[in-house]
């Protein structure tokens, strides 16, 4: 019996016969350009409903059963950064999902964190996925999202890079600048 790999979009598979065993997913690729500027946008849109969060499984699992919503969003964003690396600056997000309604237990922010994980890197103890637009998700500091009715199924997003000076601009406080005290009770209110 002879084994062929060959490397597949979704992961490497080897094909003995008629059996197809996935030995890895694809990691991701490593950037060839500088991360963009702040100021700059970059936008995508996904047929299909988009990955979602959930704590029992995660969709960066290939045998997730809704794996190939997290591959065709890593996709779609490699794409859209056209060889760029990722920032380890504050990005905004903005997402619109259409569709004719939520998957049952599923609401917009689930989504929206699904997207985030797909879009940011991860670990385990056996694997790797290199982040795709931003480190973490935790650098998404401004967030919108909405949802259309529609018949057909997809979403759109969009995401700013945001430099130090923009992020500033954009926020009405400066935490650089919030007292040490701020969030504590004064003596008054105690």
């Amino acid at each position: 019996m002879s084994t062929v790999a060959r490397p597949m979009s979704r992961t490497t598979h080897i094909f003995c016969k008629r059996t197809v065993l996935r030995l890895l997913p694809n990691p991701g690729c490593l950037p060839r350009k500088a991360p963009p500027k702040a100021g700059k946008r970059i936008t995508f849109l996904v047929s299909g409903f988009p990955p979602f969060k959930e704590i029992r499984a995660s969709i960066r699992n290939p045998q997730h059963r809704c794996y190939d919503r997290f591959v065709e969003l890593r996709k779609a964003a490699t794409q859209a950064m056209r060889g760029r690396g990722w920032t380890d600056e504050a990005v905004a997000l903005k997402f619109t999902m259409s569709a004719p309604a939520f998957a049952k237990g599923k609401v917009l922010l689930d989504y929206l964190s699904g997207i985030m994980d797909t879009l940011d890197g991860s670990h385990g103890p056996h694997f790797t996925y290199l982040p795709i637009v931003f480190q973490d998700d935790c650098q998404v500091a401004i967030c919108e999202s909405h949802f259309r009715h529609s018949k057909k199924i997809g979403y759109v997003v969009e995401v700013e890079f945001l430099g130090e000076k923009e992020q500033d601009s954009k926020f009405p406080i400066n935490c650089k600048e919030a007292p040490r005290n701020a969030g504590t009770p004064s003596e008054d209110q105690q």
